[in-house]
């Protein structure tokens, strides 16, 4: 190994131990990710949803949704916002249509997303105060916790899940973070932009549904100017 080849090495291994603090909102987060798992998480446009659940339409709008919850309800807290990244990246690999309802599926698509977060564990681990068991735990259970199937659950199995020091978290990711619909809660929203704009892919929403990110477009994960959209009528 020649002197640059182990200078490169030493930097890599540097940049390894040197812990970032996690991007302050949901478009500077999505632009920093590692390029395959940007290609992950622009690959669940494709994962359509039952609208029943998830009026939103599709998993990609769904989880930019819930990083943006993360963000404002937990914004000191990076388990969450990368719990809320990762919950539903499973969803395409899982996608099928369900023969009696004709409806869209995703059966067993937290185990999957939580494999996800296992394969990216360097980066995750790369930011400040992160805890990626943590992480792992609140992926593999969020569908668990949620009444239809909670209420449902036998008490012994029940345990190991309530017994977890994140459990509390859990609860809280189902409650705050994972509804359906596009919109934030009512104190988020508050009094709102109803002006709609259209970026230049020609996805178009209105401002007081961007959260802390109003000019990004969530489809294509551009990060607009306000001079770039235009104005819709």
């Amino acid at each position: 190994m020649n002197l640059q080849e182990q200078i490169s090495r030493m930097k890599s291994m540097m940049g390894l131990l040197i812990e970032e603090k996690l991007p302050s909102s949901t478009s500077k987060l999505i632009k920093e990710l590692p390029d395959k798992l940007k290609q992950l998480f622009f690959k669940q446009w494709q994962a359509k949803q039952n609208p029943k659940w998830h009026p939103e339409g599709n998993t990609l709008k769904h989880i930019i949704v819930v990083i943006r919850r993360a963000y404002h309800h937990y914004p000191n807290d990076p388990n969450m916002i990368m719990a809320a990244l990762f919950h539903d990246l499973g969803k395409m690999d899982t996608y099928a249509i369900n023969p009696k309802t004709g409806e869209p599926t995703a059966y067993g698509h937290e185990d999957k997303s939580e494999i996800y977060v296992e394969e990216f564990r360097d980066w995750i681990e790369s930011f400040d105060g992160v805890n990626v068991d943590e992480i792992k735990y609140l992926v593999k259970n969020h569908m668990k916790v949620k009444p239809s199937t909670w209420n449902q659950m036998k008490d012994k199995k029940k345990e190991p899940i309530k017994s977890h020091p994140a459990f509390d978290k859990l609860m809280g990711f189902t409650d705050k973070l994972d509804g359906g619909g596009t919109h934030m809660d009512k104190e988020e929203m508050k009094e709102g932009d109803n002006r709609k704009v259209k970026c230049k892919c020609g996805w178009s929403w209105k401002l007081k549904d961007g959260g802390d990110d109003p000019y990004t477009c969530h489809k294509c994960g551009k990060v607009n100017s306000k001079e770039e959209l235009t104005e819709k009528c």
